[in-house]
Parts: structure tokens; C-alpha cells; sequence
């Protein structure tokens, strides 16, 4: 499940430096809910 998320959140990471700038504040809202989401994981496991 880890690694799953790795990989998702690098491809998000991908997406936003090819991404517009307009899309950036959103991207950073999603980036800091997939650092909570697996510091939750971590801690539960």
C-alpha cells in the first residue's frame, strides 16, 4: 500500500511541474493531504 502511494504521489509530483501555474495552489493542497494520509498509515502501522 506504501508503495503504491509513493508512486502515485510522484507521478502527481510529475504532473505538477508540467502542470499550469494557476493549478499549483491546488496541487499544493493535495500534496499536503498525501503527507498526512501516509504519516496516518505510518503510524497505524
Amino acid at each position: 500500500v506504501f508503495r503504491a502511494i509513493t508512486i502515485i504521489s510522484l507521478l502527481f509530483h510529475i504532473s505538477v511541474v508540467f502542470g499550469h501555474g494557476a493549478v499549483q495552489r491546488e496541487s499544493e493542497l493535495k500534496d499536503s493531504e498525501i503527507r498526512l494520509f501516509v504519516a496516518d498509515n505510518m503510524d497505524g502501522s
